[in-house]
């Protein structure tokens, strides 16, 4: 079952390679870069379908329906890691003339007074800060939404009891 591929892996995976090269798009410069990490970000999107969406829902009874943990979640993190690491090797690397004013983060008209490796820090830090609110906001999401069902269950049941302890009534007066 390794080799078996359906069309949906494959929209899958190109969605996530998408998703993984978007935070760094803007600060790679060489295509096969580009390529490779969009490779590994749908390969390791397909790999987390197959192998990590049924665990999570047999221990943890997560279902995931529209792929917002393998197809956005994953890939989202790795690739705004993977952009504080780009821009962190700019400091050791440096950058090619060609590409200084073309780059978001280049010491050319740079009104930041942050190194590379400062910039990395705060691009990694935005991503885990964005996972923390996600996942805040998620909790909260589904607290309400759990209060609301059993809200309206109780409220049916109240009134479904209302409603037969009424019709008992009229019947025993009759």
């Amino acid at each position: 079952h390794l080799l078996e591929i359906f069309y949906l892996d494959i929209i899958n995976a190109t969605l996530a390679g998408g998703v993984i090269i978007g935070a760094p798009s803007g600060l790679i410069t060489n295509p096969a870069a580009a390529f490779a990490i969009g490779c590994v970000g749908g390969a390791l999107s397909t790999y987390c379908f197959y192998r990590l969406g049924p665990k999570l829902e047999k221990f943890f009874h997560i279902h995931d329906s529209c792929g917002v943990h393998n197809l956005h979640g994953i890939p989202g993190i790795l690739g705004g890691i993977l952009s504080g690491v780009v821009i962190a090797s700019y400091n050791a690397q440096g950058i090619p003339a060609s590409y200084q004013t073309s780059l978001p983060y280049s010491n050319i008209g740079n009104t930041f007074t942050r190194t590379y490796t400062q910039q990395a820090a705060i691009q990694v830090a935005g991503t885990f800060l964005s996972l923390g609110i996600g996942v805040f906001v998620g909790l909260m999401a589904g607290w309400l939404y759990t209060a609301c069902i059993q809200a309206s269950q109780g409220i049916t049941s109240r009134m479904l009891y209302i409603l037969k302890f009424r019709r008992q009534s009229k019947t025993t007066m009759e």
